[in-house]
C-alpha cells in the first residue's frame, strides 16, 4: 500500500529512515544519492530536508514523503525497509520475502498491494472444473481449494481425488494467493507441475470484511509436452460437511437445480454439447 499521509505511514517512514541510519549504519548522503539514481533526476528535497524528516518525523510536504516511502518499499534491494504488500511492515518469513520481491518485480505500479483483502477468503471450498482426463466437454470434477494464512502470507491448495477407470488420482498443489486488483491470482506447484489461478469475480464483494461465498475464474495448468488452455472454474465455499471430491458426468446432477450455475459456467456452450441439460 502506497504511502497515504495518514499518522501510522509517517511513523512508518519515520522508524524505516531511522533504521536504515542508526541499525545497519547506512548514512543519509549514501541514501539520498541512492534514491536520485532510483529517480534517474534529482529529488525534489535536499539532502538536509531528508536528515530533518529522519530526526524530527513531521513529513509536512506529501509528495517529498510519498517518494521516500515509494523508495524504501520498491527501491533499491538495499534499501528496502517497508513492505508494499503487507501496509509498510517489515518482512520476516520466507514467503513474505519472496511475495514482496514478486510484487515489487511484477506487482501493478500505482496500484495498492495490500493483501489484507485477501482475509474474506481464509475458507475451505468446493471448486468445479472441467475435466482433463475426459475432454468432451460433459465430464467435471469437485476438488477442494483452501485458503489459509501461514508464514505472514495467504497460501492457496487445490487437492484432487478421484477414481477413473480403476485408476486413482491424488494430487495437492499448494503455494500462494495474492491481490492483484481487481483480480485475485495463485501461483501453486506440486511434483505433477505448475498451476496458475485467475480469479476475476468473487461474491460478496467484500474487502476482507466479510467471508466470499463464491469465486469464478480460469486456471492453467503446466505439465507434460502438450498444449495448456486456460480452463473455467467456480467455487462455493463449504458451511458444513465436507466436500465429496470426484469425476463426473453432467448427467448425474440432472435433477440438482444447484448445480446448473456451474456447470453452465465451468462447460460452457457450444455447438457440440448445446443440447446438454444444463443449458437454457
Amino acid at each position: 500500500m502506497h504511502y497515504d499521509g495518514s499518522p501510522e505511514k509517517r511513523k512508518q517512514l519515520q522508524t524505516a529512515m531511522q533504521e536504515l541510519h542508526t541499525r545497519f549504519g547506512i548514512k543519509d548522503g549514501e541514501v539520498y544519492n541512492a534514491l536520485r539514481k532510483w529517480l534517474r533526476e534529482e529529488p525534489e528535497f535536499s539532502l538536509k530536508t531528508y536528515t530533518r524528516y529522519r530526526c524530527e518525523g513531521g513529513m509536512k510536504t506529501y509528495s517529498y514523503a510519498y517518494t521516500i516511502y515509494d523508495f524504501l518499499s520498491r527501491g533499491d534491494e538495499r534499501y528496502r525497509m517497508l513492505s508494499p504488500h503487507r501496509g509498510g511492515a517489515r518482512t520476516s518469513t520466507d514467503d513474505e520475502r519472496f511475495l514482496d520481491a514478486f510484487l515489487k518485480r511484477f506487482g501493478p505500479l500505482n496500484r495498492s498491494f495490500d493483501q489484507d483483502v485477501l482475509e474474506g477468503f481464509r475458507f475451505n471450498y468446493e471448486l468445479f472444473r472441467r475435466s482433463w482426463k475426459i475432454d468432451d466437454g460433459k465430464h467435471f470434477v469437485r476438488t477442494l481449494l483452501k485458503v489459509e494464512k501461514e508464514n505472514g502470507v495467504y497460501k492457496l491448495s487445490e487437492t484432487v481425488d478421484f477414481n477413473l477407470g480403476g485408476n486413482k488420482v491424488t494430487q495437492t498443489d499448494s503455494g500462494i494467493i495474492f491481490a492483484y486488483e481487481p483480480n485475485f491470482c495463485a501461483l501453486c506447484n506440486s511434483s505433477q507441475g505448475l498451476k496458475f489461478f485467475s480469479f476475476h469475480d468473487h461474491y460478496p464483494h467484500s474487502h476482507g470484511q466479510d467471508a466470499v461465498d463464491e469465486l469464478k475464474g480460469n486456471l492453467v495448468a503446466v505439465t507434460g509436452s502438450r498444449e495448456h488452455p486456460s480452463f473455467r472454474i467456480f467455487a462455493r465455499r463449504i458451511k458444513s460437511g465436507h466436500v465429496a471430491m470426484n469425476h463426473y458426468h453432467v448427467n448425474e446432477f440432472r435433477n440438482d437445480p444447484s448445480m446448473k450455475e456451474v456447470l453452465k459456467y465451468i462447460l460452457p456452450k457450444t455447438e457440440e454439447n448445446d443440447k446438454n441439460w444444463y443449458h437454457d
